[in-house]
């Protein structure tokens, strides 16, 4: 059992102020173990629900400070994790998983609650669609650190991952948004879309995580982020794309078998896309270093993995 601190004292039915407030919280995070900082943004997390009735633009102000805030703490335990680092911390090692899948679930499901008026069937008035770009594209990438860390543990997804990331990626294609390119943080001007993002969970999930060491994980991660713009998504059977998801069924992709439905989209890597193959030809030459997927791998193992990922998504096309 995990505490969370959150002062119940201060329950109101709204608060005006409640950006400065979360500002105020984050603030005085402590800055130097990332697992009390998500503990304690667990907890934020709770007041924001309670503090505001419903899913407004003061809670979507206050998410947007919480979300950097949550991934920057998420990060840093997951690369001591990569890394092996087993330094002792405020938390005992065998509470860190439990811990760190608790804040990141918070924050899946708060961004499933923002986007509510987009995916409960009672769609709001279309001038207020322009807002639902980032929030379904920020949702779709908090489930994803959801299934990255349960692959990081080989352990099983919490249910519902896959049936919120699509529930997401639905209410962006009914409003036409789901390639809309959308700023997800504020202080980048990095652009992504819902089906990108979507797209970067499936092509995770379907790469071998259970076949794969923590290093060899985070690099398939960072591969996907190079080759995101080759993957596609189409409402239609393609026989060029490997894999299929139904997004009624709240399950993995799955290998293309002939089965497929209205809610059934093929997706994979282009075939005739070559970023992946110049990737790799980088990596075995030396032109791209190790380094740049992470501390921990060296040349050869990082090059098995971008093969083993490339088997796994184009092998019928090589």
């Amino acid at each position: 059992m995990f505490t969370f601190f959150s002062p119940r004292n201060d329950r109101a039915a709204h608060v005006p102020m409640l950006a400065a407030r979360v500002s105020e919280r984050i603030a005085a995070l402590p800055r130097d173990e990332p697992v009390d900082t998500l503990i304690r943004l667990s907890g934020l997390l709770s007041d924001v629900r309670s503090w505001s009735p419903q899913p407004d633009d003061e809670a979507i102000g206050a998410l947007a400070l919480i979300d950097p805030a949550v991934r920057s703490a998420y990060r840093a335990v997951s690369r001591r994790h990569v890394a092996g680092d087993r330094t002792p911390g405020s938390q005992p090692p065998a509470n860190v998983q439990g811990v760190v899948q608790e804040c990141l679930l918070h924050l899946a499901q708060t961004h499933q609650w923002l986007a509510l008026p987009w995916t409960d069937g009672r769609p709001p008035a279309p001038a207020s669609h322009t807002k639902a770009g980032p929030i379904l594209a920020r949702g779709v990438r908090a489930c994803t650190a959801v299934l990255k860390w349960a692959y990081l543990h080989q352990s099983p997804v919490p249910t519902g991952s896959w049936a919120d990331t699509c529930r997401l990626l639905l209410a962006a294609e009914a409003l036409g948004y789901s390639r809309t390119p959308v700023i997800v943080d504020a202080d980048s001007p990095w652009h992504t879309s819902v089906e990108r993002e979507f797209l970067k969970a499936c092509m995770l999930a379907v790469s071998g995580p259970e076949r794969m060491a923590p290093a060899q994980l985070d690099a398939a991660e960072r591969a996907l982020e190079f080759c995101a713009d080759a993957l596609v998504l189409v409402a239609h059977e393609d026989s060029r794309l490997r894999f299929v998801i139904d997004l009624d069924d709240g399950e993995a992709p799955r290998m293309a078998d002939g089965r497929f439905t209205e809610m059934s989209r093929s997706l994979g890597m282009n075939c005739y896309d070559v970023r992946l193959d110049d990737l790799i030809r980088q990596v075995a030459a030396g032109r791209m270093r190790a380094s740049a997927f992470g501390s921990v791998l060296d040349q050869p193992l990082l090059l098995r993995t971008l093969l083993q990922m490339r088997a796994r998504w184009t092998a019928h096309h090589h």
